[in-house]
């Protein structure tokens, strides 16, 4: 890339924000490292300025959608991001000038913006950080519109189709890509996510509720989709039907579902052996991780694993 003086890339990021999602920030580190300049659209969260660099990274935030639930909510906070996102990208083009859009799902419709792009020579690589269409089936619990399941298809058919690059973030999304959306092997790359070891503290953190305790450790997204409810319910089971009382468990992390979780901990009669952080700085993440005997990852096969 950097031979035909592409050194430019956009980010497009729509479910999170930034620095906050771990997996965009690495990426978008790893590539100023490597001498590139990165932009980042992403919505704003309280508190953030709407316009700001971050090591580096020059950062565009726009006011988040208006919060609705249900499947029209999702139609406008994706519609609504679609059209403030194209209208940032403009500004980013004569404020900075890009040479590639780099789109993190979901959704997959920053392919329609990446398809204007195209017209005028812009590269364009599709991030496939999950699977739209068995996500959408896994948030309405199996029981969503068929028609719905299909465009998701056509879009994620469609972003694989028009990119020059994809990235996923492992084997099986990999392959998933080659049988379904007829990728080649060279047109793929896994990027996975995972700890950066030099920022590990040295030492294990032990938690003052540990006491002789089994700690266990949930860490990332609390969505409708990610399963952390199966979590519980398996935790509730463990102390009623097999009498453990000996564990405690940390969720860390922030969501759609974190209250409705909440909720179903003190329904459960669990809440005792659980402590919800919310959403805390990435270098107090460690912390737990290092504290933990046992990392858990509730998502089922059916939940995009």
């Amino acid at each position: 890339m950097k031979s035909k003086k592409i050194n430019r890339i956009l980010m497009l990021l729509e479910n999170s924000t930034y620095p906050q999602d771990f997996r965009v920030r690495n990426e978008a580190t790893s590539l100023t490292t490597s001498g590139f300049f990165v932009i980042v659209i992403c919505p704003m969260k309280m508190g953030q300025k709407w316009n700001e660099r971050i090591n580096n990274v020059q950062v565009y935030r726009y006011p988040p959608p208006p919060l609705s639930a249900g499947f029209f909510g999702y139609i406008i906070e994706y519609g609504y991001s679609l059209i403030t996102a194209s209208l940032f990208s403009l500004l980013v083009l004569f404020r900075h000038g890009f040479d590639v859009i780099h789109a993190h799902n979901p959704p997959d419709l920053f392919v329609l913006i990446a398809v204007c792009y195209k017209i005028i020579g812009k590269q364009f690589v599709f991030d496939q950080h999950d699977l739209s269409p068995e996500m959408y089936y896994a948030r309405f619990g199996g029981q969503g519109s068929r028609l719905v399941y299909k465009s998701l298809l056509m879009f994620e058919r469609l972003s694989c189709k028009i990119a020059d690059h994809v990235i996923t973030t492992n084997d099986s999304y990999k392959r998933l890509g080659i049988e379904r959306n007829y990728l080649t092997e060279s047109s793929v790359t896994v990027v996975r996510n995972g700890p950066i070891l030099d920022e590990l503290p040295t030492l294990n953190y032990v938690s003052k509720e540990k006491n002789g305790k089994t700690a266990l450790c949930y860490v990332g997204d609390m969505g409708f989709h990610d399963g952390v409810d199966y979590l519980l319910r398996s935790l509730h089971c463990m102390i009623k039907k097999y009498s453990r009382n000996d564990f405690f468990c940390t969720l860390v992390g922030d969501g759609d579902a974190y209250k409705s979780l909440r909720v179903l901990a003190e329904e459960l009669q669990i809440l005792d052996h659980l402590i919800f952080t919310g959403w805390i700085e990435h270098n107090e993440v460690s912390q737990y991780l290092m504290g933990a005997d046992i990392c858990v990852a509730p998502r089922t096969l059916e939940q995009l694993q």
